[in-house]
């Protein structure tokens, strides 16, 4: 009589323990309307990592300290031309972000260090399309362009089946360095950036180009200590395209006083390194500015206005 009980007391309990086992699992999205489908149904997880694509200087990595930092990241998905999900929960790992999705299609959109600016629940709210997102602005709030500024990629979910996907962020500024190839005694007192703008497309344009309510104005940088060896990261702007993209320098050669000029590539694009680069010719010893283009690979090419000189006596 006892042994019957057990056996029934120990058949139930085998029972409980198989439905307890075979229930589902919640699947989760990181999004603000993310869910497991319908039924007992199972949508894969895709995991999607980003990190930042470095500034690079003869193919090697030439980010500064600072440059990278991240002060927030969101991700928009549009699917058919609507936005549809923010995700806002990333977690780090050896220098990536990542967060999950149960998403097999659409165009995600991932941003970093954009949140004062740009309210993107309130965009979704008000109904904004693809077409308008990719056309949204940025600004610095303040008259000075920093240098982590924002980051911004997109990537197509639809591209692969596979679970785990990658986005490279990009900056949507271009650095300046400054480089002084010659045995003569300069000294760097100020560097004048000419008709640069001061508001950029989150995101790349093709061609590049500026807002068509975007001014220009002359960016000057003093420095108080005067700069006689090469210094990175002397100045940064937004991406941008114009004819009149200029640089001037004044500089003391030997203890005299003289300005240098010379036209800037027609496009500044994004995470790129510029130098200014200051040499001698060699017949006249008169001081140059040229202007190099660092590109991946470490392959570099030199405006058409480059050696342009200017004499301020």
């Amino acid at each position: 009589m006892y042994i019957k009980k057990y056996i029934q007391f120990f058949g139930i309990l085998s029972a409980l323990l198989f439905t307890t086992a075979c229930g589902g699992e919640d699947i989760p999205s990181g999004g603000e309307g993310g869910g497991t489908g319908d039924g007992g149904s199972s949508t894969p997880v895709r995991t999607i990592t980003t990190h930042i694509n470095e500034f690079q200087v003869e193919g090697e990595n030439s980010s500064l300290p600072g440059e990278g930092e991240i002060k927030e990241l969101q991700a928009c998905l549009f699917e058919d031309g609507a936005m549809t999900e923010i995700y806002t929960q990333f977690t780090q790992k050896d220098g990536q972000y990542m967060f999950q999705t149960d998403k097999q299609t659409g165009h995600l959109y991932i941003l970093a260090n954009i949140a004062d600016q740009i309210n993107v629940q309130e965009l979704k709210a008000q109904g904004i399309t693809e077409d308008e997102w990719q056309q949204i602005t940025f600004a610095h709030a303040e008259d000075y362009i920093h240098a982590p500024e924002f980051f911004s990629g997109m990537i197509d979910l639809g591209q692969t089946a596979e679970n785990a996907l990658h986005l490279h962020l990009e900056r949507g500024i271009a650095r300046f360095d400054l480089s002084i190839r010659t045995t003569s005694s300069i000294k760097v007192k100020k560097v004048v950036l000419k008709n640069m703008t001061h508001h950029t497309f989150l995101f790349p344009q093709n061609p590049v180009t500026i807002p068509t309510d975007a001014g220009v104005k002359d960016r000057s940088i003093e420095f108080p200590q005067w700069l006689e060896t090469n210094t990175q990261g002397i100045a940064y702007v937004y991406e941008q395209s114009g004819e009149d993209l200029k640089a001037s320098m004044e500089i003391v050669k030997n203890g005299k006083e003289t300005t240098l000029e010379s036209t800037l590539p027609s496009t500044l694009k994004r995470n790129v390194v510029y130098t200014l680069e200051i040499t001698t010719d060699s017949a006249t010893g008169e001081a140059k500015l040229n202007i190099v283009e660092w590109k991946n690979g470490g392959d570099h090419t030199l405006s058409s206005g480059m050696g342009n000189l200017k004499v301020d006596t």
